[in-house]
């Protein structure tokens, strides 16, 4: 239990992490295109 009792936290944290990085590079991604978007037009 001491051992599996700071994994979980972890492994949740990692897994919020990834979340938040996917948030962020999904967001950069959705600015360029529409920076893109306006200059083309």
């Amino acid at each position: 239990m001491m051992n599996h009792g700071p994994s979980v936290p972890n492994a949740l944290a990692k897994r919020a992490r990834a979340v938040e990085n996917g948030r962020r590079e999904h967001a950069d991604v959705h600015t360029s295109r529409h920076e893109e978007e306006e200059g083309v037009s």
